[in-house]
């Protein structure tokens, strides 16, 4: 009788897609990996990485394809916020309403909006340790998608 169970134990997790990760992945990134995989990752698909300027004016460590590009901050230690341009996920004629759709249906993410300073808003949700917003214009032009490691006191 043990051995039926271990068996069926064994099949389920063949069958069963494994998650070795606590974090949402996107575009093959998530929290788990050290900010040196992640540059190697994204390397590996043709993308520059080093310490630059982010589009604020301040030091980010940024990964850049033609005109994509992806944002690991911080600049050092543990990567806890990764920022993707419209062109890095190849969105860029979707408005930012339209690309929070995409996400909460591929990840099954519940997407809620929020009012962002400056003219811009967000729709976010959490998942797996992450939590992902999309941002754009009022006029529903699409910003960017950011993904917050999200800590056990931010919840």
């Amino acid at each position: 009788m043990k051995l039926s169970r271990v068996l069926l134990v064994i099949a389920l997790l063949i069958s069963s897609p494994i998650v070795c990760a606590d974090y949402l992945s996107f575009k093959g990134l998530d929290f788990s990996m050290s900010r040196d995989f992640m540059a190697k990752h994204l390397e590996s698909e043709g993308y520059k990485c080093g310490v630059g300027e982010n589009s604020w004016g301040g030091e980010a460590f940024k990964c850049e394809i033609n005109d994509a590009w992806i944002i690991i901050q911080p600049t050092t230690g543990a990567p806890e916020r990764l920022v993707f341009n419209c062109q890095a996920i190849n969105a860029c004629e979707l408005n930012f309403r339209e690309v929070a759709k995409a996400i909460s249906d591929k990840y099954g993410i519940v997407m809620r909006w929020e009012q962002a300073s400056g003219g811009m808003s967000s729709f976010c949700g959490i998942d797996s340790g992450t939590k992902v917003c999309v941002s754009g214009s009022s006029a529903g032009i699409l910003g960017a998608v950011i993904m917050q490691k999200v800590g056990e006191l931010d919840f």
